[in-house]
């Protein structure tokens, strides 16, 4: 079979993609019968399918899930196919992973796969929760509304990322000049200040680049040390038991966890998912293993008969705000309503949390620079007063 590259007029819209055909003659056959007038048809080229081919895909990120979801839903809402959505963002696509994405869904369409089930094929990429509300949504009838709400909880995260940034670039700019400033006098103030007091020649170039490799391996080795704990699981798992130890981190975690846990469930019940498999989605986004056990109380609680608003109280780890929420979602039939409410709330506390945190870092910080402005001042001066009282 050979992919050929098309650009076709249907519904007064223009549209580009790929088809694959054993020739151009079956390529335009297949494009007319879905009552599309061809524009442009040939065949392409083998250097640009190997690179879709044989590009690895990885886990889209918060942006490229903005991007692939957000024209993902235009076009489903605009009424075009899903074969043709997925062949036009690889036309438009800025990511060569999303086009990778959409290259390889387009081809299991192609060959006759359902949508469903090349979405829990790629779930691990476009995000395994947002899989399987599509697939949900799809068989209910309201895709395009979970769609539309994928895309907004997709923004929502990129938002509060981009936020979360912003709010500590000040205190890592600080914490990198306070750095640098260290090893300036570790490494280059010290022994210049050293062989002074010994009367001995000062060769400033060959301590200014001993200065430079000694702070680029210590600035390598924290990097490294950052890395490692990005990309390692058992690391992450260690620091973030280190950071669950305050009691304000752990607040802002479990916030996080929360806003993403009633988020997930709210789009569950929009998705037509019963309340025991909306519990069930929304529990593995959950990254805290104590939430997890409680959320899985709850679920067997409500499997048993237990009303709702019971059963998450039960569990003593939501605010009253959800509670509340839960208890009248529930009187009123409007729990999916509710859940919505409970993840704005959790969002909100989770943003006053990290700036409660970084009220706290700043002046730590100031006060640990000082500190160190100290002990080095007291080092020279100790340095000068002993070379002085040695000449006597």
């Amino acid at each position: 079979m050979a992919t050929f590259f098309y650009k076709c007029k249907q519904n007064e819209k223009i549209a580009e993609g790929h088809i694959e055909a054993k020739n151009m003659q079956e390529a335009s056959k297949k494009l007319e019968a879905q009552d599309m007038f061809v524009l442009e048809l040939k065949q392409e080229n083998q250097t640009n399918l190997n690179t879709h081919l044989n590009y690895e895909i990885k886990p889209l990120t918060i942006k490229e899930k903005k991007d692939f979801y957000s024209s993902f839903y235009r076009q489903y809402k605009a009424g075009i196919s899903f074969f043709e959505i997925f062949n036009n963002i690889i036309a438009t696509a800025s990511s060569n992973n999303i086009k990778t994405l959409c290259f390889n869904i387009a081809r299991k369409l192609n060959k006759g796969s359902l949508i469903e089930d090349v979405f829990e094929y790629y779930s691990k990429y476009i995000g395994k929760a947002y899989a399987t509300l599509i697939i949900a949504g799809e068989k209910s009838g309201k895709l395009i509304n979970i769609l539309e709400k994928i895309t907004e909880q997709v923004k929502t995260e990129e938002e509060i990322k981009i936020a979360v940034i912003s709010k500590i670039t000040y205190p890592a700019i600080i914490f990198a000049l306070l750095f640098i400033s260290i090893c300036i006098f570790v490494f280059f103030v010290f022994p210049i200040f050293d062989l002074a007091t010994q009367s001995e020649t000062i060769q400033i170039g060959k301590i200014c680049v001993f200065a430079i490799i000694k702070t680029a391996i210590c600035c390598s080795i924290i990097g490294l040390l950052i890395y490692s704990i990005i990309k390692n699981n058992d690391i992450q798992k260690k620091f973030i038991k280190w950071f669950l130890n305050s009691k304000l981190s752990r607040k802002i975690l479990e916030n996080y966890n929360f806003f993403n846990f009633f988020m997930i469930l709210h789009l569950a019940q929009e998705a037509g998912l019963s309340q025991i498999e909306a519990i069930n989605l929304s529990n593995k986004i959950v990254t805290i293993d104590k939430i997890n056990e409680n959320i899985l109380k709850t679920k067997n609680m409500i499997a048993q008969g237990c009303e709702i608003a019971t059963a998450f109280g039960v569990s003593n780890i939501f605010s009253d705000f959800a509670l509340s929420q839960i208890a009248t979602g529930e009187k009123t039939g409007e729990l999916s309503k509710a859940y919505k409410e409970i993840a704005l709330d959790y969002k909100q506390n989770y943003m006053i949390k990290i700036d409660t945190l970084l009220k706290l870092l700043e002046p730590s910080m100031l006060i640990f620079a000082c500190i160190c402005i100290v002990i080095m001042g007291a080092k020279m001066l100790t340095k000068y007063y002993e070379t002085l009282f040695s000449a006597f």
